[in-house]
């Protein structure tokens, strides 16, 4: 058993390997053990810490705003995102937002 904490690093469903990469070397050097989460698979993954990691804008509709026209979002992450948050308020975990994940 890995005695380092857990720490779920939410990621885009495309794409934004490099940032998951700088933010799994920062938790590596704090003396943790990065997990990807993405928007399946994460359910069962058991966690110490949750960043929430930046990328695409949140969905306006969420905050009665308009969406902007062409613009690509992202439903499934913010779905787990959500449910990451309320998992994390249930169970006391440390969480960091960054940018979107703000």
């Amino acid at each position: 058993m890995d005695p380092r904490p857990t720490i779920g690093v939410t990621r885009p469903t495309v794409g934004d390997l490099l940032s998951f990469v700088a933010i799994a070397l920062a938790i590596r050097l704090a003396g943790g053990r990065a997990v990807r989460l993405e928007s399946s698979g994460w359910e069962q993954v058991r966690l110490d810490g949750l960043v929430l990691s930046g990328g695409s804008d949140v969905f306006p509709g969420r905050f009665q705003t308009r969406p902007k026209a062409d613009y690509s979002y992202d439903h499934p992450r913010e779905q787990m995102e959500l449910a990451l948050l309320e998992r994390a308020l249930a169970e006391d975990l440390p969480t960091l937002g960054i940018c979107r994940g703000a």
